[in-house]
C-alpha cells in the first residue's frame, strides 16, 4: 500500500503520516486504498493533510495542540446530527490527530445568495446546538466582545468617527445586560463563509471549528456579517425567524447586529480591503435603524 499519491511525485510525505495512514487503513477506520495527497496548511501548531481515496478527496488529517483538538473532536461528534458538519472518522487518544471526512466543494465567492444559506446554516447547524452549564473563564463574553471592538477600533484608525465606537461601546454594554439572563451554547466559534463549503452556490458544509461558549446569537450574527453582500433587515429576519431562540425585541437584535459589524469592519481591513465600500454601506444603514 502506498501512502503518497502519484500526483504528489516531488513531495516527501511526513513518515508518522504515512504511518498513521496505513494503521487506520489496516484497522478498516478509513479506505484501505488510502493515499496521501498533499498537505493543503502548516503552522507551528500543527499540519492539515487531505488524503484520496482513487483519486478523489476522501478524509482530512489534522494535526494539532491536543487541547483544541479535543473539543474539535467533541464538538463534531455532539453535532453529528448536523448534515453541514464533517464526520469524524478517528479521534488520536492522546488527541494529537483527528481525521475527518472531506467536504467537497468551493469556498469564496462562489456561494449564492445569502438569503437562501443563511436559513440552511440556522436550521441543520445552529438549532442543533446545545446549552452548556458555563462558559470556560478564559472565554468570558463581555471581555471577548470588548476585546473585539477595541481590536476592530484599532484597526480601523480614524477610517469612522469616535462617537462611532462610542456608540458601539455603549450597545455592547447595554447587552451584557440582557445576555446575563441567558443561557451560554456550545458554539463553533468561527462561523462565516471563511468556513462554509459550497456546491452549486448551495451551503453544503461547515468546516474547522473553533469551539467556545457563548450566546447563540453570537454564531448567527457572525455568519450574517461575515459577507458584505445583502446586510439587510429583511434577510436577517427571514433566517432569525428560523433559529430555535427565546423571543428579542427588534430594537435588541439591531445592537447585536451593529456590535458584529463593527468589528467584521475591522477584520475586513485586515484580511479583505476590496470589501470596504460594500461594509461601509451596511454601517450606515444598520446605524441609521440604531437612530430610528
Amino acid at each position: 500500500m502506498e501512502c503518497v499519491n502519484k500526483m504528489e511525485a516531488e513531495q516527501t510525505a511526513s513518515p508518522d503520516i504515512c504511518k498513521i495512514i496505513q494503521e487506520l487503513a489496516v484497522k478498516h477506520i478509513i479506505h484501505p486504498d488510502t493515499k496521501l495527497m498533499h498537505q493543503v496548511s502548516g503552522t507551528t501548531e500543527g499540519r492539515v493533510y487531505i488524503l484520496m481515496v482513487d483519486e478523489q478527496p476522501r478524509y482530512v488529517l489534522k494535526s494539532e495542540e491536543a487541547e483544541y483538538l479535543s473539543v474539535v473532536s467533541q464538538f463534531l461528534s455532539d453535532y453529528a446530527a448536523s448534515a453541514l458538519l464533517p464526520k469524524v472518522h478517528f479521534t488520536a487518544p492522546d488527541n494529537s490527530y483527528i481525521v475527518y471526512a472531506f467536504v467537497p466543494g468551493t469556498t469564496g465567492d462562489e456561494r449564492g445568495l445569502k438569503q437562501e444559506w443563511l436559513p440552511r446554516l440556522t436550521v441543520n447547524l445552529l438549532n442543533h446546538y446545545r446549552e452548556v452549564e458555563q462558559s470556560d473563564p478564559s472565554l468570558v463574553w463581555d471581555d471577548h466582545t470588548l476585546n473585539g471592538l477595541d481590536f476592530a477600533k484599532n484597526e480601523m484608525g480614524s477610517l469612522l468617527p469616535e462617537a462611532d465606537f462610542e456608540l458601539v461601546v455603549s450597545i455592547a454594554i447595554k447587552l451584557l445586560v440582557y445576555r446575563e439572563a441567558r443561557p451560554d451554547y456550545w458554539l463553533h466559534g468561527d462561523c462565516g463563509v471563511h468556513n462554509f463549503v459550497y456546491r452549486e452556490q448551495q451551503l453544503a458544509g461547515v468546516i474547522d471549528p473553533t469551539p467556545m461558549a457563548g450566546p447563540l446569537l453570537y454564531d448567527f450574527i457572525f455568519a450574517f456579517v461575515s459577507s458584505p453582500d445583502d446586510l439587510t433587515m429583511e434577510t436577517l429576519l427571514a433566517a432569525f425567524e428560523l433559529l430555535d431562540h427565546e423571543p428579542m425585541e427588534r430594537e435588541e437584535l439591531v445592537w447585536e447586529v451593529v456590535v458584529g459589524l463593527y468589528y467584521r469592519i475591522g477584520v475586513c481591513l485586515l484580511h479583505h480591503p476590496h470589501d470596504l465600500p460594500a461594509y461601509l454601506e451596511a454601517w450606515n444603514y444598520w446605524k441609521a435603524l440604531v437612530r430610528e
